[in-house]
């Protein structure tokens, strides 16, 4: 067993400690603007100088998601067609609201405006 001292507690022996990701993902001691969309941060220039774990959306280490392999391919193969054939807005009109549970997700959607690109 290994015991960590986390802001100045240590868990006593049986104890259960819990990883909030949320809050891990949008730590401003690791993340400039945590609350801020920046798909930059993940170059591997800017990976280099920060923790593996910082951002564990698939979980990490031995327990880490057996899909995570296959979801990544697939988001990048339906992103990457759906911005191929449509311009996608937000639309203003019904902002989302986030729910925290074992998913971030939204409460009431995830509502965009797509525009046909002529190919």
């Amino acid at each position: 067993m290994q015991y960590w001292t986390v802001r100045r507690e240590t868990p006593f022996n049986g104890e259960w400690v819990g990883v909030e990701c949320v809050l891990l993902h949008r730590n401003p001691d690791i993340w400039n603007d945590p609350d801020v969309f920046d798909p930059l941060r993940f170059t591997p220039e800017n990976c280099q100088t920060r923790s593996p774990y910082a951002f564990v959306p698939f979980s990490a280490g031995p327990r880490n998601c057996i899909g995570q392999n296959f979801a990544m391919n697939e988001i990048k193969i339906v992103v990457g067609a759906t911005l191929r054939r449509f311009e996608l807005s937000i639309d203003e009109s019904r902002p989302g609201r986030l729910r925290n549970a074992l998913v971030m997700r939204s409460e009431n959607g995830l509502h965009v405006h797509l525009k046909s690109r002529r190919l």
